[in-house]
């Protein structure tokens, strides 16, 4: 602030604070340097420093401690079951080594066997928990196996090699570790228990003299050596932590003298600070005090806003902005763009400055870019305009946009009608129009999927927003193909061999029916394949075509299994079942999986003409057959079939007639007559 003043002023505050008359000839040519101090800076920084460096040493010391105190806690629980094991093994030993003695050959009332027994057993259970909880650990006790190499040493390997093969009792645990041994000692206690009386009362054999052998000499002392490892690893954590915790102690109790020393010195440095400002001050005259509005906006802690500030921010806002923006003057010449705008064209601030807007607007688009400017800027159309112009890039590419104009007055009179420039608010819609095509692709994709699963006439009742589709269907033909015998065909294949060969069939099958417009495939159980004409007819204009439709894809559908088994190296036949009645009921059912099926005891009939029918013929009923009897089919009435539900039934079966040589060549003679 005191180095904005004008330099006239400041030269006046060099001179020495004494009296003219008593030093007239003395003058001051010193060019003093403004030399800038970061003392206060580094004093705030080291403050800041010392505060975090506390937080974090306090940090670390509390998981250090925690640790601690997890880690020695866990020792702890295996040193206690190292203990227990010791004890349980001891008081084992003891209990059979009585057990053998009392013998029942001495009259005793101090202790039955039934009890030593009983106290054996849950001793051992005892040595084999607290031996698994310490090698393999439980939800409460981690293992201690891996911890450290020695314990690993004493629990799991052999101390010493016999250099040849073992061949007493002895000399399996003579070099065994703490697992192996406890092991041999668990069965050695175990046929004691069984078979106490088989030692008579005497410890001269091989299994009760190992007894107690394997206690003193073996067990004893490894555990012992075990412990002591334990109780050196536990002293050596304790002190390596606690001297750690030590030192950051120290180090924590050090920054925090710092962080409490800092506060004092910065308010030391800026007591003289302000002595230094109190002493500048009085080289300037109060007038020049009163004059300079910075000094007045200090002291009386008030800023003004100028109008250039509020222009440089203003400017901001519009250069900064994500859209394209570019101002022109009245009559659309370039002044400004922003940086939006050569990111988004391509073009530097020069090629477009001082050029018409419209020579970077398409050819298509720049008469009625042109009129809606002129409209706008003679007051014959709105202020404000909108629409979507194309763009010209560097590289002549063309960038879609959608544009805003707006006629602005620069003059500080508001109530003046004459507009002084424009600006045009610009968002590149290249990406929006990406979305939209991608959006209108998936949904072409997903309408051909639906397709797929739904009949035509169902998608576009969806699509416009349908939800309960339900109708009524006068009447239908409807047909079943079922492969004969396909489990047994099956039963050697793998399962994609299975799924392969279906796929196969059905495919031919959907080939075939995608051929009549009146047909539509309904749904596929299991190895039936079942599909009905005539569904979306018009109910007022019923013609026999549907079942016309269906009897002849249902033959084709026979005939190509010879095709099929061709393919498969198989021999496979169909059962096709066929019928026209009504009525039924058409509709969607679900709404995760939207399903179109048909309901009606039509449907029933079709099935059991299916399942009694021959394999490699199509049956019909009787209303079939009233509706294609004068078309070109062979017709063999079969008889009276009992249908489940229907009792007997006079069905048929139908093929196609096959044309005589006379036949063809009349209708051949025919054609030609026609064409000429």
């Amino acid at each position: 602030m005191l180095l904005s003043l004008p330099n006239n002023i400041k030269e006046d505050c060099k001179k020495p604070l004494i009296l003219e008359s008593q030093h007239d000839g003395i003058t001051n040519n010193t060019n003093t340097k403004c030399k800038e101090s970061k003392i206060m800076d580094h004093i705030a920084k080291a403050f800041f420093l010392s505060l975090f460096s506390v937080i974090a040493v306090f940090c670390v010391i509390c998981w250090l401690a925690w640790s601690l105190n997890e880690d020695l806690t866990m020792m702890y629980k295996w040193y206690y079951l190292s203990c227990e094991r010791v004890l349980a093994a001891t008081q084992i030993g003891n209990n059979v080594v009585n057990l053998i003695l009392l013998n029942g050959s001495l009259p005793q009332q101090i202790m039955s066997t039934d009890v030593l027994e009983d106290r054996a057993n849950k001793d051992l259970k005892q040595l084999l928990e607290s031996n698994k909880k310490i090698v393999d650990g439980d939800e409460n006790v981690e293992k201690m196996t891996g911890y450290d190499d020695t314990m690993d040493n004493y629990q799991l390997k052999e101390s010493c090699s016999l250099g040849r093969d073992p061949v007493s009792v002895h000399d399996m645990y003579a070099c065994a570790g703490l697992e192996q041994q406890i092991t041999i000692f668990k069965n050695m206690v175990n046929d004691i228990l069984k078979n106490p009386g088989n030692y008579k009362g005497a410890i001269n054999n091989e299994v009760s003299g190992n007894v107690a052998h394997i206690l003193q000499y073996h067990f004893y002392p490894k555990v012992i050596a075990a412990t002591t490892r334990m109780r050196d690893i536990i002293e050596d954590k304790y002190n390596k932590d606690t001297e750690l915790i030590l030192i950051l102690t120290i180090v924590g109790l050090v920054l925090t003298m710092i962080m409490f020393s800092t506060p004092w010195l910065f308010q030391y440095f800026l007591n003289e600070n302000y002595k230094l400002l109190l002493m500048c001050f009085k080289h300037i005259s109060p007038q020049t005090i009163v004059d300079t509005p910075e000094i007045m906006d200090f002291f009386t802690h008030t800023k003004k806003s100028s109008k250039a500030e509020q222009m440089i921010i203003s400017k901001s806002i519009v250069m900064d902005a994500s859209e394209c923006i570019i101002i022109t003057t009245q009559n659309s010449i370039i002044e400004i763009i922003n940086t939006s705008v050569t990111q988004n064209l391509d073009c530097t601030p020069d090629q477009m400055l001082g050029q018409h807007i419209a020579n970077f607007v398409v050819d298509k688009d720049q008469q009625r870019f042109n009129l809606a400017i002129d409209l706008m800027m003679s007051g014959q159309g709105s202020p404000v305009w909108q629409d979507h112009v194309e763009l010209v890039n560097e590289l002549g590419e063309t960038i879609p946009f959608a544009v805003t104009a707006i006629a602005m007055n620069d003059k500080d009179d508001s109530s003046s009608s004459e507009f002084t420039s424009i600006c045009f608010i610009l968002t590149n819609e290249a990406d929006e129009i990406k979305k939209r095509q991608d959006a209108e692709e998936a949904k072409a994709k997903s309408e051909k999927l639906l397709y797929q699963i739904l009949p035509k006439d169902i998608v576009i009742r969806l699509n416009r927003g349908e939800t309960d589709i339900s109708f009524s269907i006068p009447s239908a033909t409807i047909f079943f193909i079922d492969i004969v015998k396909f489990s047994t065909y099956t039963a050697t294949l793998t399962p994609s061999e299975i799924m392969s060969n279906l796929s196969l069939v059905f495919a031919t099958f959907d080939k075939i029916v995608s051929g009549y417009e009146s047909i539509t495939k309904i749904k596929l159980i299991g190895d039936v394949y079942m599909a009905a004409a005539g569904l979306f007819q018009d109910p007022d204009n019923q013609t026999p075509k549907n079942a016309e439709d269906a009897v002849r894809c249902t033959i084709q559908c026979q005939k190509s299994m010879d095709e099929i088994n061709m393919k498969l190296n198989s021999s496979l036949e169909v059962r096709i079942g066929v019928n026209s009645e009504g009525p039924l009921i058409g509709g969607v059912l679900g709404t995760d999986k939207p399903t179109f099926d048909i309901i009606g005891d039509p449907i029933n009939v079709a099935a059991r003409l299916q399942s009694t029918d021959v394999p490699g013929n199509v049956q019909i009923s009787g209303a079939t057959k009233e509706l294609i009897e004068n078309l070109d089919f062979e017709i063999q009435e079969r008889g009276e079939i009992y249908l489940k539900g229907k009792g007997n039934q006079l069905t048929y079966f139908v093929t196609i007639r096959e044309k005589t040589e006379f036949e063809g060549s009349f209708a051949l003679n025919i054609a030609d007559t026609a064409k000429k």
